[in-house]
């Protein structure tokens, strides 16, 4: 089974729109530990975020999404700007460490960042909405379910017209 790094972002997005449960049926789903911390804070809030951060934290007690620390503290550090957060920079690492192709994250910012040093390790950046895709491609949601995932993650994460909604449009159109 093919494993996947996901951000904080990510994870929130798919727990909003109550798929994240469904994702272990496609890929082993690993996040660092600076994740997880990024996690705990969001979960103090009640808001929409919270809750969904509170459900996240969930399945990695439950062991559904694995936990993992990384050891090179010092690429870690290299790659924090104002771009990059230290979740993201763990991901990355994690990425690194571990010989995972695939880093799943809904910060654009973040992303266009890392672009450059995932490309010459090999990683590819993708967004929540390519999991969808892949749920669809494994016959987990029908192609109706998948567009209205896509919608009610485009609204309820406030992408509208920005990047990220542009992006998903592009992973519904070639589906």
């Amino acid at each position: 089974m093919t494993s996947i790094v996901m951000d904080t972002s990510s994870l929130i997005s798919l727990e909003m729109i109550r798929v994240l449960e469904k994702v272990p049926q496609v890929a082993k789903v690993v996040v660092p530990l600076a994740v997880k911390g990024e996690l705990e804070e969001m979960a103090e809030y009640g808001d929409k975020e919270g809750k969904a951060a509170k459900g996240v934290i969930g399945r990695i007690k439950t062991a559904s999404i694995e936990l993992r620390s990384v050891k090179n503290g010092t690429k870690v550090a290299s790659l924090l700007s104002k771009n990059v957060n230290p979740g993201e920079a763990e991901c990355f690492v994690c990425c690194l460490e571990n010989g995972i192709k695939l880093l799943v994250m809904d910060d654009v910012d973040a992303a266009y960042t890392l672009e450059g040093p995932a490309i010459e390790a090999g990683i590819k950046i993708k967004i929540s909405v390519a999991v969808l895709v892949e749920l669809y491609k494994k016959r987990l949601m029908t192609k109706n379910e998948l567009e209205n995932f896509i919608k009610s993650l485009i609204k309820i994460r406030e992408w509208e017209g920005g990047v990220l909604e542009v992006l998903a449009g592009r992973y519904l159109k070639n589906v």
